[in-house]
């Protein structure tokens, strides 16, 4: 049996769709997995399939329907399942995938780079926001959430600190560095730094805090991060970052 994500688009809500739906399924011999809404009009299903030829005809059946639109199936990806879990839609943007969050979806995102650390193997991940956003305590506690080990290398959280040694022998494969960019390559000594160009040959997890600093300062580019994440104060705060070509233009380097 094979897994797939469904998801469609409600045009006319009337009573008995999501029932007509699901015993479409039952006909066809699909099993419903789990069944979740996506505000305002979105519903999303996980279906368990004998094969890929039964996709046919729910693809013709609900494509011949005028109270619905069918926008996705495929087999589910992790942010499918965090889709249904959260019931909210988690969109990206450009490659690397760019995402937005705000403040208050906090779990969400934590949520979102735990099982970004779980999917990829030794990911990077970068993180982007306004000052006391939360940008290192979500990084802690995705990594908390993900059964990792997290390590502090830079950082303004509570007061800033710079390594300048590390234990290279306590390092293994559930170590997530966390790093703010900012601190190591503007407001660090040259021990400090010396030691960031050792631990970034590491073979470890690392989230670094404005990666657009890496980008200018190392040989590194956007394209080298597995996922870039743009944390907002709220839904306010979008301005010159929504309609740049690239957000990253806008980091706070003060």
């Amino acid at each position: 049996m094979d897994r797939f994500y469904l998801e469609y688009k409600i045009l006319v809500n009337r009573v008995g769709l999501l029932g007509d739906v699901s015993s479409l399924m039952g006909m066809l011999g699909i099993n419903i997995i789990s069944i979740g809404g996506i505000p305002p009009d979105r519903r999303c299903f996980l279906l368990e399939v004998p094969g890929s030829e039964y996709l046919t005809p729910v693809k013709s059946s609900l494509g011949l329907s005028p109270h619905l639109e069918l926008l996705e199936l495929h087999p589910p990806t992790y942010i499918d399942l965090l889709t249904m879990r959260h019931g909210r839609k988690i969109y990206s943007q450009g490659d690397p995938p760019m995402f937005h969050f705000q403040r208050q979806e906090l779990p969400i995102l934590v949520d979102f780079m735990a099982e970004t650390i779980r999917e990829k193997r030794l990911p990077l991940i970068g993180i982007q926001g306004s000052p006391r956003v939360g940008k290192t305590e979500a990084a802690i506690a995705a990594c908390v959430h993900a059964s990792k080990k997290w390590i502090l290398f830079s950082t303004t959280f509570i007061r800033q600190m710079v390594r300048e040694e590390m234990d290279f022998s306590a390092l293994d494969e559930d170590s997530v560095i966390i790093i703010d960019a900012l601190t190591s390559l503007h407001r660090s000594g040259p021990r400090h730094r010396r030691l960031l160009k050792e631990i970034l040959q590491q073979p470890q997890a690392k989230i670094v805090e404005h990666p657009r600093v890496f980008v200018e300062e190392l040989d590194y580019e956007f394209e080298n991060f597995d996922a870039l994440i743009f944390l907002k104060k709220d839904a306010e705060e979008n301005g010159e970052e929504e309609l740049e070509p690239n957000p990253f233009n806008h980091f706070d380097i003060s």
